[in-house]
């Protein structure tokens, strides 16, 4: 089973006794898919809040807002209407391909030194425009007081244009953040994580297909803000594995942690 990474909020005593850091169980992209399936079987409303229309974003309209519990709440920042109307007619293609041979990232990607860091962030700063990443679910989940945001594979100038109208301009502190298509360097552009702070940086990825997370996104995300972080990896693989340098880590103000590879990592805020 595939390790994944899952955030809840802590109670008081969880906070005194861990540093928010457990393991639990995971599901994966095949059983949402069979869990899709089984829906459209049984005949059961699909998206009804949304009046069975798709998930996206409308321009003119507020963000669409679900309340899903007590002091529970889904924010949806994407993906936009023009999206996925793009990625429409290729929707049925994509996912028979989903399954598909991996394959691994072609191009070198430098190792992260203390000397090539800032040089690091600036480069492959290009927004991703592959048409399924545009169609990307992603959203803000408020539980309280607290905000978490879940970036899906989305394209970086339709995430800062959600925040935007989520939160306003300027910078936007989250209380976890789910880094973009795990950590891609085109879906994690400078122009968006100069936008985010957040204690929690979550990057799901074992870098078996392409070799994420790319070195040059991690560098924007060390480099983002002043405040202490932690970099939160489901696996330990040979992409995030120079993330864990000690000099690294003393000097740029960061910690890791990395999952086993089997079970979830849970982060608790």
């Amino acid at each position: 089973m595939a390790a994944g990474l899952f955030v809840r909020q802590a109670s008081p005593e969880d906070a005194a006794n861990n540093d928010g850091l457990t393991r639990a169980g995971t599901l994966g992209v095949g059983q949402a898919l069979r869990f899709s399936a089984l829906i459209a079987r049984s005949g059961t409303a699909w998206n009804r809040r949304l009046e069975n229309g798709p998930v996206m974003t409308v321009p003119g309209k507020p963000l669409p807002r679900f309340a899903l519990a007590d002091d529970l709440a889904l924010v949806l920042i994407g993906p936009p209407k023009a999206k996925l109307a793009a990625f429409y007619r290729e929707w049925d293609d994509q996912v028979r391909h989903l399954y598909g041979e991996p394959v691994l990232a072609a191009r070198e990607k430098p190792v992260p030194t203390l000397e090539n860091l800032r040089r690091l962030a600036l480069e492959q700063d290009i927004a991703d425009r592959t048409k399924p990443n545009g169609a990307s679910i992603a959203f803000v989940l408020e539980a309280g007081a607290k905000r978490m945001l879940f970036a899906a594979d989305a394209h970086p100038d339709d995430l800062a244009a959600g925040i935007a109208l989520y939160a306003g301009d300027g910078r936007v502190c989250f209380d976890a953040i789910k880094v973009s298509h795990h950590g891609s360097a085109r879906n994690n552009t400078s122009p968006l994580i100069d936008r985010l702070q957040s204690p929690y940086w979550l990057i799901s990825t074992d870098g078996s297909r392409h070799g994420h997370p790319d070195p040059e996104a991690m560098a924007r995300i060390v480099l983002a803000s002043e405040k202490a972080k932690t970099l939160v990896f489901n696996y330990h693989s040979a992409a995030n594995a120079p993330w864990d340098g000690e000099d690294l880590k003393r000097v740029f103000g960061y910690r890791t942690c990395y999952g086993d590879g089997v079970t979830a990592t849970t982060v608790e805020i």
